[in-house]
């Protein structure tokens, strides 16, 4: 749930991100996007618990990289799980520049002939 004290931030967070509005940054750990402003980053990351539960966190950290804080909401909660969960899926699609991977898709998929490739660039 988020605290009292973060809501109003993080419901501009929220609308931001939405916007596209938010330099969102990826990080070493898939499930972890960052933004940095002069004197705190905030970070959202995506997880799940020891129950198998399904997380998103938020946390504030000084320039440090010290934590000053951080909370989390359940899937199985709701309370403020949507929120944070667009949170962190609109900072995934800007720090891993989703929009532009379907661009490239898009132009792709409008050549003519055969698309695509099945060599050894497997990401998977």
């Amino acid at each position: 749930m988020i605290p009292e004290q973060y809501r109003e931030m993080i419901n501009t967070l929220h609308n931001k991100s939405k916007d596209d509005e938010v330099n969102w940054g990826a990080t070493s750990e898939s499930d972890l996007f960052i933004v940095s402003f002069p004197k705190v980053t905030v970070a959202v990351q995506s997880y799940y618990d020891e129950d198998n539960d399904k997380a998103v966190k938020i946390q504030l950290m000084n320039k440090e990289g010290r934590l000053l804080d951080e909370f989390s909401d359940y899937e199985r909660e709701h309370d403020d799980w949507n929120k944070l969960s667009e949170i962190f899926n609109s900072a995934r699609r800007k720090a891993l520049k989703l929009d532009e991977a379907i661009r490239n898709i898009s132009q792709e998929l409008d050549k003519p002939g055969p698309i695509g490739s099945s060599g050894s660039e497997d990401p998977f």
